[in-house]
């Protein structure tokens, strides 16, 4: 039996999977004397869905012959004020679902492929997701929906693969027994719990970054064996001159380190700690934050703590380096950036070091008194462009 190919694209839907929408727009069919159900039923009925989808007309074309055909068969003066106010809406991203996408390795290429009109890419921009997907694939671009071969066809040569080396997943029945005719290895989109299920057996998702490795630290997770060296070190005046954080007592230390040993690598918009130890011994001598922020200028701020016995040896320089190549592995990000009191030579060493340059210049208060910061970074090289 000849075993199967590995995986190297996922071919995903967007409504439905990465987007829904509201269950019911009953408001706004209330507001303009429309029984309910009216605006999608007229919207989604075949002869106009279609023409929209596969780029016989325009979005805007699409939606206006829907508010004629309200207008006609209800005799709604307002129709186009409705049909208007239902396109305001650029639907919601399920966020479980996009956190599974951020979990598949590289180098998996990741393809939207959508029945979608002429709107797509502004809805694309407006929730914030392009920048997840390496191609994406709209019917009304192409002049083919699904369930039509041609679509697959055109969305495998741009993911660079045949279709027994690809995934496909999608919520509606018949497009997923089209892609498995082709070989595609198909799910049935039901929830996120049967989707990451999917990708784990056909492993796609990444293993845990940490423990990572260098020749004199390991760069692993926070644990709860942590807490005499993390809150001997955090309670030092000296270490913690021009940090941001504030000292902790016992028991917070306590908390954070349990809420950080099982946390997500390097969530969005949310700081995340990892622990620097020493790799002979395992003994924590610092530690690291990571802050990824998305959007069009998706970046890394970063953050370090040495204690005292560690520094002036080069340890922090091997740690935060590690991290750095480590953040530009497993994130879709720009660059890199690092933020120091200027009076913090040594951190700023280090930034140098590691190959940051210094950007910008803040005037900003530091616990009340004047603070010049200095901004660094690094941006992602050019071979470790994903």
């Amino acid at each position: 039996m000849t075993p199967a190919r590995p995986v190297s694209a996922l071919l995903i839907d967007l409504d439905g999977v990465i987007r829904h929408w509201p269950e019911s727009d009953a408001a706004i069919e209330a507001a303009h004397g429309l029984p309910a159900g009216t605006l999608r039923k007229t919207a989604f009925r075949a002869d106009l869905l279609q023409a929209a989808i596969t780029g016989a007309i325009t979005d805007e074309a699409w939606r206006s012959r829907v508010a004629e055909q309200l207008r006609t068969e209800f005799g709604t003066a307002s129709a186009a004020e409705a049909v208007s106010q239902w396109s305001a809406q650029a639907g919601r991203v399920n966020s479980e679902v996009m956190d599974l996408l951020t979990r598949c390795a590289a180098p998996l290429r990741i393809v939207l492929v959508s029945n979608a009109t002429s709107r797509l890419h502004d809805d694309l921009q407006a929730l914030g997701i392009a920048k997840h997907f390496h191609a994406i694939v709209n019917s009304s671009e192409v002049g083919v929906a699904k369930p039509d071969p041609a679509l697959f066809r055109i969305a495998l040569e741009r993911a660079g693969c045949p279709a027994d080396a690809a995934l496909f997943v999608d919520d509606t029945a018949a497009n997923v027994a089209a892609a498995a005719a082709l070989g595609l290895r198909s799910h049935h989109y039901t929830a996120p719990a049967q989707l990451s299920n999917f990708l784990q057996e056909t492993g796609v998702f990444m293993a845990d970054p940490l423990p990572r490795h260098t020749p004199r630290v390991t760069l692993r997770r926070l644990a709860a064996s942590d807490l005499d060296a993390f809150h001997n070190y955090r309670s030092d005046a000296e270490v913690g001159r021009y940090q941001g954080w504030t000292p902790m007592t016992r028991e917070q230390a306590q908390a954070f380190l349990a809420e950080m040993s099982t946390a997500e690598f390097c969530p969005d918009e949310a700081w995340f700690q990892l622990a620097i130890a020493e790799r002979a011994s395992g003994r924590l001598i610092g530690d690291i934050g990571i802050c990824v922020h998305t959007g069009d200028d998706a970046h890394a701020e970063i953050g370090f703590t040495l204690a005292p016995q560690a520094q002036h040896r080069g340890l922090g320089t091997e740690a935060v380096g590690a991290a750095v190549a480590m953040l530009f592995e497993r994130r879709a990000i720009t660059r890199v950036v690092g933020i120091t009191d200027a009076r913090n030579l040594a951190s700023l060493r280090l930034l140098e070091r590691i190959g940051m340059s210094q950007v910008q210049t803040l005037q900003t208060v530091f616990r009340g008194e004047p603070c010049t910061e200095l901004l660094c970074e690094l941006r992602r090289p050019a071979a470790a462009t994903g």
